[in-house]
């Protein structure tokens, strides 16, 4: 009848899980943190009843993003307590006995990643609950001062301020912006591509890009797609939308796709251009514009506002795929999949919606994976699985049989500076294939995930 506290704290937690919305004084926040107190890396993550969501991590940026099993936290015990701990010491004696007052698995963790220090402040939330952590770490043994103790808590006092700011802001403001607004932000370039992998779940590797369209509000900062995508889909702004963005993640595509020939390019493209005569034309000569073949690219029909008729729909997309495009089928499993569309557009496969995902680990959700995967096999088509997020996740769609992925887990959207890094990072499969297996990595490039 009344919710338990670990509800309380999760349902409390994940009021503040925007990404989109963290903002350089987040940012400035961490570094102030660390260089205050001469530590290395200062992280601030929010953590539900199941996951550890890191923020921002001075000391670790690339890591700003991710999301880490709460088992796999050490600041998940920090949460539990709603008080501050302090390991000056993870190896010390006194810190790994079992009457010590630092709880194990916090110790435990730390030790595996060989840090020594560990400092952390519990953030607490609108309703009085703790929501996550900002916390500080050292890879050698560290004495915390009183007086840095308290600074460390002001500071959290701070992040606490700003995250409560940040919810407001992008509660409130949600879906705010009026149709000349958006107008002028597609027509000057506010709205980019940001661009996040899509991994063949089997090798490991980079098999393709999304483009992701972020608008950088001028006055509320990186916004997330869905707070106006919706919005524009009511309107035939969408398809300027998809055309800015299509021709900028080309420009930018091309310079990857020299250095990594297999690399392909995956747009979405709404119903909304299904109902233009002009939209193969369009789309092709974007393409040829910048002298890339059509077979580099994947065209996701997204479902979030219905196009023509059936039989229209399937002459439009039997036409993009003689032009050699790879077509898709977005989000199966939401919007509308009328049996008739799958049955009667032939497609080169489907992309299933994170609600997947998200229930592999119930029965009926994996009675549905299962399906769709012998339904993909069956036609010979590609599937991919959006929303994988943590590494048992992974784990379980590889033993299902998904030969493609995309979440969280791998990368967050990145802008377009930032895609060769990743790529380098990525080029052996090393890093994406083994997420499932944090604790084989380095220990500083992951602390970030796991603290």
């Amino acid at each position: 009848m009344f919710r338990s506290r670990n509800e309380r704290q999760s349902e409390s937690a994940r009021k503040y899980l925007d990404f989109a919305a963290v903002s350089p004084a987040l940012e400035n926040a961490a570094e102030v943190t660390a260089r205050a107190l001469e530590y290395p890396i200062a992280m601030v993550h929010i953590i539900d009843e199941s996951n550890q969501y890191t923020l921002v991590g001075y000391g670790a940026a690339d890591l700003a993003g991710t999301v880490t099993p709460r088992t796999r936290s050490a600041c998940a015990s920090v949460v539990e307590l709603g008080v501050t701990v302090v390991v000056e010491d993870s190896d010390a004696p006194e810190n790994v006995a079992d009457e010590s007052d630092i709880p194990a698995e916090l110790v435990q963790i730390l030790l595996e990643l060989g840090l020594r220090a560990y400092v952390a402040v519990p953030l607490f939330g609108r309703e009085s609950v703790p929501i996550g952590t900002l916390c500080v770490l050292d890879f050698t043994p560290r004495t915390m001062s009183a007086d840095g103790l308290r600074l460390l808590e002001q500071l959290a006092v701070m992040v606490e301020e700003h995250l409560d700011v940040q919810r407001g802001r992008t509660r409130v403001e949600r879906h705010t912006a009026t149709v000349a607004e958006l107008t002028y932000a597609v027509d000057n370039g506010q709205i980019l591509p940001w661009y996040q992998p899509i991994v063949d779940l089997r090798s490991g590797e980079v098999f393709a890009l999304e483009a992701l369209a972020r608008w950088d509000h001028p006055a509320l900062g990186l916004t997330a797609p869905d707070e106006f995508i919706e919005q524009m889909e009511n309107t035939d702004l969408i398809v300027d939308l998809d055309m800015r963005i299509l021709v900028q993640a080309l420009s930018d595509f091309r310079g990857w796709v020299s250095i990594r020939p297999t690399l392909k390019l995956s747009v979405n493209i709404s119903g909304h251009h299904l109902d233009r005569p002009d939209c193969i034309d369009r789309i092709t000569s974007a393409v040829d514009s910048v002298g890339l073949s059509a077979t580099s690219i994947v065209l996701e029909i997204t479902e979030t506002a219905r196009g023509p008729g059936i039989d229209e729909e399937a002459r439009i997309v039997d036409a993009l795929r003689a032009r050699g495009f790879t077509v898709l089928l977005d989000d199966l499993g939401s919007g509308w999949s009328p049996v008739a569309r799958l049955t009667h557009v032939s497609v080169d496969g489907f992309k299933l919606d994170r609600s997947v995902a998200a229930s592999l680990h119930t029965k009926v959700g994996e009675s549905v994976a299962a399906a769709m995967v012998q339904f993909a096999a069956d036609l010979d088509h590609r599937l991919v699985l959006e929303g994988i997020e943590t590494p048992g996740k992974l784990v379980r769609a590889r033993e299902l049989g998904f030969s493609h992925g995309q979440g969280h887990l791998f990368s967050k959207a990145v802008p377009a500076e930032d895609v060769p890094r990743l790529l380098e990072s990525a080029k052996d499969g090393s890093r994406l294939s083994a997420r499932d297996d944090l604790h084989q990595h380095d220990v500083h490039p992951d602390v970030g995930g796991l603290v």
